[in-house]
């Protein structure tokens, strides 16, 4: 999804464009994700939510809790959450065989702990 479009608007575009285009990339990956989650896991009308998804739900405040939730249809107890993450990795890291290499790619500020210390 991320090597052609994406690398034309981080390409193309002077500073002020490009952080507006890479807002609306955002927006546009968020969309895709929970257009796929919700097709998994559709809401119902019954009055139980468990195996339901649901897309940016809010806190009281009106503020976004997280991008996403899902209720296990297996286990109610189990609840996952999601915060989307976009990120663009050139074809030549995303598709080798060094696996090092595209951990350091993966997580180039450090902040989502991949690889052997990391937690995903």
């Amino acid at each position: 999804m991320s090597s052609g479009v994406y690398q034309l608007i981080v390409e193309g575009y002077t500073d002020a464009k490009r952080k507006r285009a890479q807002g609306a990339w955002g927006y546009l990956f968020e969309e895709y994700v929970n257009r796929i989650m919700g097709a998994l896991h559709p809401q119902t009308r019954s009055r139980s939510l468990v195996g339901n998804f649901a897309q940016s739900p809010r806190y009281t405040t009106r503020e976004e809790a997280f991008d996403g939730i899902l209720i296990s249809p297996a286990n109610p107890k189990h609840v996952f959450v999601f915060q989307y993450k976009s990120q663009f990795i050139k074809p030549e890291i995303k598709y080798t065989d060094d696996v090092e290499a595209f951990e350091r790619a993966l997580d180039r500020k450090g902040s989502f702990g991949v690889g052997k210390k990391g937690g995903v």
